[in-house]
């Protein structure tokens, strides 16, 4: 049975509560952009700016042409580094100014470090890339021939060759290219990234690497370094080096079974320069050898090199010593971000027809309203990338249709609406129990909404992609105030019909729901259900349902939740995937109602008037962690509950801090999977038998 007409059937005896009166809220200043990353820093005439954040252990600096430095933050939380380690870099851009896409350009610069730890620290977006690169002669082992002539270098074509990752560096190749809509914001942290982060590493074993900078054994200097621009990295337990204790150097000779040449061959292969290394082109200064990989006439380019046994050793020695030290190691890393704008077509629109045309039309860019606009039938927005700025204005609905979706993205078009109000009709209606009046709704479609205000409707924002077994959707909202008269949003994937998830990010945004729930996942009671595979991301939000701020119940979905404000009879209700809070208040306002193992609901949920409410009646894992200043807190129940059917789940509470108050106890646990605290405040009994540990173990 579907999600919410079980809920509905469950509180039929509560119809008659009155319900409270909508909360108006301000609508939050737009923020709207295309961020892409290129390099044009020479392009530029836009002053530099800058914005420094120092770590205990690692000082990133950010430095920006063309780009409003306040926009761009680094979290001031330390990052302890040490050799092995990693993490991702917490970096915030926010291009809220305009309609106009803009394009930034992301390089990193370690020249302020130590030269040991440049060779050790490296920085990557953690992609997958694919790039086309010209060749020569090309030999077909199997087939016994060859095509095109070695000797000239005559170029035959080119081959795709795949990095696993991208690295960045100072120079112009070694940079990233993101791309991010509209009103979107860039944002990645240690807890969640809304596009591909960009992570630090810390090599430990350095073994090798790839540098920028000349080598030639005729001049002066006959080795300088630009930059190092990625590791080289083998198991170092397998490797063989040269022996002869008259030695004072020991080059690598092969790893396990494979020879040096072939190791050399097998990494350049997938390394994002043309062609792969020829060890016959070695070029050998004292008791270095260093193998070209891209380099121009004059020995300039990029260059491989394979540490000796005395430099991986030496290394280990270097990063142990530092590993126990007791003073920290800092390093510097500059970000620099280079902006600039991308001319737009723009078509002003003051009435339907108009909105319809500029939408299918493949030469505009932007389409602006200049007018309050109604529609008197739906928009259906199935491919292209458009802006629909509303511009201050309202975009209504005047049809006659009872059942209907302002607007719906599918088949993979993204479209951003900025900067107004939507408002649906008055046929909405808190008693219904029906979800026929939505704002948006998406199917394999990717939207954002930055800086819109949503009211008359059943639904802002309802993901069914369920329908769609090619595409999943992507959906942004930020700076929004969304409210309606029945379930406000509504999150359903397609299981496993396509590999990745349909991804939903909500930040600085306010989610209010006169009846039933603010934001559900909806899926049902069946393991076959279609309608899971979805991540939730919930950041710096306000969330209020009448019933419950969120439902989860959906298996193999992940949702995570940071600095909210989420309240409801029950605050939050979970029955599968994974949830992760943190640094969140949270509160259950409604009468306490006692659950018992029995009772679990087949479908649906009872409002136990618990702040964090875990029910493990599924045939799937259930997980709910809590980390951070987290604050939990219960009118008449508990502020964290479990209850559990056996023979179902796994269900499992993992509380490591916060502050947890409840009129009938703070943590209540029926014997049924685990629930374990690490840490935290309890104001109010600690029910059953929970194991608890120390919070420095």
């Amino acid at each position: 049975m579907d999600e919410i007409r079980n809920l509905t059937e469950n509180r039929k005896d509560k119809i008659k509560v009155k319900i409270k009166k909508r909360i108006t809220m301000q609508l939050l200043i737009l923020v709207a952009s295309i961020l892409l990353v290129v390099v044009l820093i020479f392009a530029m005439t836009a002053a530099w700016f800058t914005n420094v954040a120092q770590t205990s252990d690692l000082v990133f600096k950010t430095e920006s042409w063309g780009f409003d430095s306040e926009k761009i933050t680094v979290a001031e939380s330390s990052i302890a580094i040490a050799p092995g380690t990693s993490g991702i870099v917490p970096l915030t851009v926010d291009n809220s100014g305009g309609m106009e896409s803009v394009k930034i350009g992301v390089t990193i610069s370690k020249a302020a470090m130590d030269p040991e730890l440049q060779k050790r620290i490296f920085f990557y977006a953690d992609v997958a890339k694919t790039q086309e690169t010209e060749v020569g002669a090309v030999e077909d082992a199997a087939a016994g021939t060859t095509t095109g002539d070695a000797t000239t270098g005559t170029t035959v074509g080119t081959v795709a060759e795949t990095t696993s990752r991208v690295y960045l560096g100072a120079s112009s190749p070694e940079n990233y290219v993101y791309t991010i809509l509209a009103g979107q914001k860039l944002t990645m942290n240690d807890i969640y990234y809304n596009d591909v982060p960009i992570k630090w590493e810390w090599v430990y074993d350095m073994v090798g690497y790839y540098f920028r900078g000349t080598v030639n054994d005729s001049a002066e200097t006959a080795v300088t370094v630009d930059e190092y621009v990625r590791p080289i990295a083998y198991d170092y337990e397998q490797a063989v080096f040269e022996t002869g204790t008259e030695k004072s150097v020991h080059q690598l000779v092969k790893i396990g079974e494979t020879a040096v040449s072939d190791f050399l061959t097998e990494i350049s292969s997938e390394d994002g320069y043309k062609g792969n290394i020829d060890v016959a082109e070695a070029v050998t200064v004292g008791n270095q050898i260093y193998y070209p990989v891209e380099i121009d006439s004059n020995g300039y380019g990029v260059w491989a090199y394979l540490c000796t046994q005395e430099e991986v050793e030496a290394g280990i020695s270097y990063d142990t010593g530092l590993a126990n030290s007791t003073e920290a190691v800092t390093a510097t890393a500059t970000i620099i971000l280079t902006a600039y704008n991308v001319s737009a077509e723009t078509e002003p629109v003051n009435t339907e027809a108009q909105l319809k045309a500029a939408l299918t039309n493949d030469k505009v860019d932007v389409v602006e309203l200049s007018a309050d606009v109604s529609l008197e039938s739906s928009i259906s927005f199935t491919e292209g990338t458009k802006v629909l700025n509303l511009n201050g204005y309202t975009l209504g609905y005047s049809g006659t249709e009872t059942e209907y979706s302002m607007i719906s993205v599918t088949d993979g078009a993204t479209l951003t609406v900025t900067g107004g109000e939507v408002v649906g009709t008055s046929n909405a209606t808190a008693l219904s129990g029906k979800l026929n009046i939505k704002a948006f709704d998406t199917a394999g479609g990717n939207l954002v909404l930055s800086g819109v205000k949503v009211s008359g409707v059943d639904s802002a924002v309802y993901v069914q992609d369920m329908t769609s077994q090619t595409a999943d959707s992507t959906i942004q909202i930020i700076n929004c105030d969304l409210s309606s008269a029945q379930t406000t949003i509504v999150l359903q994937g397609n299981g496993s019909a396509t590999v990745a998830n349909t991804k939903m990010v909500i930040q600085d945004s306010k989610v209010y729901s006169e009846y039933y729930v603010a934001i559900i996942g909806q899926g049902n009671s069946s393991a076959e259900d279609a309608r899971w595979g979805t991540e939730l991301v919930l950041v710096n939000s306000e969330i209020y349902g009448y019933y419950g701020g969120l439902y989860q119940p959906q298996q193999r979905s992940v949702t995570t939740i940071s600095k909210c404000k989420i309240s409801g009879m029950t605050g939050i209700a979970v029955k599968g995937g994974t949830v992760n809070i943190y640094d969140s208040e949270i509160a259950g306002t409604g009468s306490a109602e006692e659950i018992l193992a029995a009772a679990v609901l087949k479908s649906g949920y009872t409002d136990t008037g618990d702040g964090v409410y875990v029910e493990v009646g599924y045939d799937w894992t259930v997980s709910v962690t809590l980390k951070g200043e987290n604050v939990i807190t219960s009118n008449a129940a508990y502020a964290v509950e479990m209850v559990g059917t056996e023979g179902k789940g796994p269900g499992k509470v993992l509380i490591y801090d916060g502050t947890f108050t409840g009129a009938a106890g703070s943590a209540n646990w029926n014997d049924y999977g685990t629930f374990e605290i690490y840490g935290g405040t309890y104001n109010g009994t600690v029910n059953g038998t929970i194991t608890r540990y120390d919070a420095n173990e």
